[in-house]
């Protein structure tokens, strides 16, 4: 069912447009617009072609253009690499915004207003020995080779969201990982080990403490290859926000 389906209209100048009553009503409605999309059009997505794995950003554009071929009659769409800086050297992969006709407590957010935020990655990140240094843990923490210098780069997904890098407009967001090799299984023993590493021993150039909230819960197993997680982050700048993740199996078969 559509988000515009799914509330009652109201009579506005504009035409008629679906009413909330908060923008954390929306954002419901975003999630639950995942939830069902996702299973979906998952058959329409691939990791792989001819025995090579899809790089992120092929794969995060596929996945936009049927979100959004999804989202034609929502009150939302999906903005593929939104800028974080004015320099636009730092994007999210998806930021999520509202069409004219969404009202929020009686008014219509502007163009710019983003709803929601959700960021991309593979998992395993890395394609060559040489990368797995580096890139292995980048959905959580990146460049872990340099973990003990004060100054090393912020690149890892949820390591992003915590240091206020991306989202910081935003209380929920989320993440979609493309799982090319594994289960959700394997990928949630490893992520939360490595989280676990990060609230045993910090990383200097980490201002936001890393702590057990920062783990992966299972929500549900959304149909056979799309499993859905949540987890709670403390950020740099005192704020919390809570993150869904959305991991889509797309194995070698």
């Amino acid at each position: 069912m559509s988000l515009a389906a799914a509330h009652p209209f109201q009579h506005s100048c504009s035409g008629d447009a679906a009413a909330f009553g908060s923008f954390s009503e929306v954002v419901d409605r975003i999630e639950e617009f995942l939830r069902q999309t996702l299973p979906v059009i998952i058959s329409k997505l691939s990791g792989w072609a001819k025995g090579k794995r899809h790089n992120e950003k092929f794969m995060a554009a596929d996945l936009s253009k049927e979100l959004n071929f999804a989202a034609t009659d929502e009150l939302f769409y999906f903005h593929s690499e939104d800028p974080e800086n004015e320099s636009a050297t730092r994007t999210l992969d998806y930021g999520t915004y509202p069409t004219a006709h969404l009202k929020v407590q009686g008014w219509t957010p502007n163009a710019k207003k983003r709803l929601y935020g959700m960021e991309a990655k593979r998992l395993p990140t890395h394609s060559s020995t040489i990368e797995q240094a580096d890139r292995e843990r980048e959905y959580v923490v990146g460049d872990w080779a340099q973990r003990k210098n004060p100054k090393k780069r912020i690149s890892g997904g949820i390591e992003r969201v915590k240091e206020c890098l991306h989202a910081e407009d935003l209380k929920r967001a989320g993440m979609i990982a493309f799982v090319q090799r594994e289960d959700h299984v394997h990928w949630h023993t490893k992520v939360n080990d490595w989280v676990e590493e990060l609230v045993q021993t910090p990383i200097p150039s980490h201002q936001a403490r890393w702590e057990e909230q920062d783990k992966l819960s299972l929500c549900s197993v959304l149909g056979p290859r799309v499993t859905e997680f949540s987890s709670m982050h403390m950020r740099s700048n005192g704020s919390q926000i809570q993150l869904r993740h959305f991991w889509l199996e797309l194995l070698n078969s």
